[in-house]
């Protein structure tokens, strides 16, 4: 996507014809190229077959190994800091207060979100588990150690809560549940709660239901585009993606009722072209 603003552009900045926004008319997306048919899929990462051995740091000069979801997930870069499994320090801080984990397969996300690093288009560029996500670095864990390490304490964690990230995938909420269910066998949610931020695109109003009777307290989704026709440009038809607005709305509703008040919210990004 094109920006209105010079990269050095302070916030409150305005262009040369006035305006302080990134009009709808110069946001216009990239269209997705095709990707060759033996890249399609995670065809690289199957091909190969490459056993995990643990902990997988995103490295694109070597082979990437063959992990999924259930037994694998991604890590954000601070939790992986705040759990003790890869090297470095926080800026100002000492820890993060929320274990965020992502779903990982070797086919990746099937969706093509224009703006997102995780995008079936990018899959040629780079095997999923080694793009990164929101500009950091997610290294994948075997979920069984992520459990361990924090059911050893579950009390004086530093992690407040617990975060499970869908991505649109076939397998997505059967794993879902599985993540969730390992999750609460061994630490209680009333020590660190658990979130859930969903895939609408493959959820009925019956998945809802279920992550909250599984003990997850809070249902979000990301919706990222303010309105029908961004959505629809950015996620939807226009890149080739399955997104619709309506089914997100659909299941952000399904949350209002089963989740409750201050229980279940929706992710916005501004500048797309609002």
């Amino acid at each position: 996507m094109s920006c209105l603003k010079s990269e050095n552009g302070q916030p409150g900045d305005a262009s040369a014809d006035g305006r302080d926004f990134n009009a709808f008319e110069v946001m216009e997306p990239r269209k997705p190229g095709l990707t060759p048919k033996d890249l399609r899929n995670g065809g690289r990462v199957k091909t190969d077959d490459t056993p995990p051995t643990g902990l997988y740091m995103p490295n694109n000069n070597i082979q990437t190994p063959n992990m999924t979801s259930p037994e694998y997930v991604q890590l954000s870069t601070a939790a992986a800091l705040t759990l003790g499994i890869m090297p470095g320090k926080m800026h100002r801080c000492e820890c993060t207060r929320c274990l965020n984990i992502l779903l990982t397969y070797p086919e990746g996300c099937r969706a093509n979100c224009a703006y997102c690093g995780l995008a079936r288009h990018r899959e040629a560029d780079r095997d999923y588990a080694d793009r990164n996500f929101i500009r950091v670095d997610w290294p994948s864990v075997p979920m069984e150690k992520i459990i361990e390490t924090v059911a050893k304490d579950p009390e004086n964690s530093p992690f407040h809560r617990m975060c499970i990230s869908m991505i649109t995938h076939p397998k997505s909420d059967a794993d879902t549940v599985t993540v969730l269910k390992n999750w609460t066998a061994k630490i209680d949610p009333a020590a660190i709660p658990i979130s859930i931020l969903s895939n609408p695109t493959t959820m009925q109003r019956s998945n809802v239901q279920e992550l909250r009777d599984l003990g997850s307290d809070i249902f979000t989704v990301a919706l990222d585009a303010a309105t029908p026709e961004l959505f629809d440009r950015t996620r939807g038809k226009g890149v080739q993606s399955p997104h619709s607005w309506k089914k997100y709305w659909d299941i952000l509703l399904d949350a209002k009722d089963i989740f409750g008040r201050e229980k279940f919210g929706a992710h916005i990004i501004v500048g797309m072209g609002e």
